[in-house]
């Protein structure tokens, strides 16, 4: 009975865990390249552009895509000083759909910007018109004198142009920006800017707070201290390594206890936000701990514990345990919230 109730709780543990655990969403894009070729700019934003290559953006089929989608659209060359903004797109306010929206729209050029980089006058758009389009993991864009131009990608040489221009991304880059520039010779001049400090977010963490809840079916409350290093990707904070140090007292014999009897657990975690919006964190973590300072019976000798961590908010986290004694003896679940000052 004790090995399935044990089994029980450890599969409770790890549900709870998967949720976090499930595959990202990647919503910001955090690395741009802009690759000018003779009558076309190609912009194409992602989280890390080593990891999600230009390669595997697979531009030809993106755009062929669109320009199927409005084959037999009528659509007029703007005015001077707009430009025709044609995306497809199968997000919306940032949430992934089900179906893909296509929209065209005039937008009024209110001004150009022009980056300086070694005397090269670098182009941030260009044209008459852009098609965008949009995935869970890139955002391109093609900006074009007429949409004829855009049939330019069908060219035999340019998926391998495209190839030659992912071996120009810099290696190991917080956030990438920069520039290709096709030369006369068929490769690239390449122009990527230097990375502005702060070159990283990565943090010390130290707080206090208090913790409160139910373990062994009493309730428990007590502080919290933390130390923890914090490390961020493409500017988001993504990985926390904690040492958490807690005091606790149960009121289960409050009356016949003599002092303010206290019980100390020494816990180590790792903790990682899945979410790739910088605006929602979604972190959870796992962490095990030891109880280090014995004083009273509530616990037994040699009590361990092992819990997954679930932030809320910034300040509160919860958090679903197991407590074992002498090597996954008598599991007992806990739940308790930590409140950080």
């Amino acid at each position: 009975m004790k090995t399935i109730k044990q089994f029980v709780l450890t599969i409770f543990l790890v549900a709870i865990a998967s949720n976090g655990f499930a595959n990202e969403k990647i919503k910001v894009k955090a690395d741009t390249v802009r690759i000018k070729f003779e009558n076309v700019l190609l912009e194409v934003a992602t989280f890390d552009l080593k990891r999600n290559t230009l390669e595997k953006a697979n531009v030809v089929a993106k755009v062929n895509e669109l320009l199927l989608a409005i084959e037999n659209v009528e659509i007029k060359t703007p005015e001077t000083g707009e430009r025709v903004i044609i995306s497809l797109t199968g997000f919306v306010e940032g949430e992934e759909i089900d179906f893909k929206k296509l929209q065209l729209k005039n937008a009024k050029i209110t001004d150009k910007t022009i980056v300086v980089k070694d005397g090269k006058f670098l182009e941030t758009d260009f044209g008459n018109f852009v098609l965008e389009m949009e995935d869970a993991d890139y955002l391109v864009r093609l900006y074009v004198e007429k949409l004829e131009d855009a049939k330019a990608v069908d060219s035999s040489d340019f998926q391998s142009k495209i190839v030659s221009a992912d071996n120009e991304i810099p290696e190991n880059r917080k956030k990438t920006l920069g520039w290709l520039i096709e030369n006369n010779s068929g490769s690239f001049n390449s122009y990527f800017m230097g990375e502005v400090p702060p070159f990283t977010l990565d943090q010390l963490e130290l707080n206090a707070g208090v913790v409160t809840g139910l373990i062994h079916n009493e309730f428990v409350t007590g502080f919290n201290f933390r130390l923890g290093l914090a490390f961020a990707t493409k500017g988001i904070l993504k990985h926390k390594y904690v040492a958490d140090y807690e005091l606790l007292y149960d009121f289960s014999d409050s009356e016949q206890a003599s002092s303010f009897d206290l019980n100390g657990f020494l816990s180590v975690g790792y903790v990682r936000n899945f979410s790739l919006d910088p605006q929602k964190a979604n972190w959870y973590g796992i962490s095990a701990g030891y109880l280090v300072n014995r004083g009273n019976d509530f616990f037994e000798k040699n009590t361990f514990k092992i819990a997954v961590h679930k932030q809320i908010s910034n300040s509160i986290i919860l958090k679903p345990e197991i407590y074992f004694n002498d090597f996954f003896k008598n599991g007992s679940p806990g739940l308790r919230i930590q409140i950080a000052f």
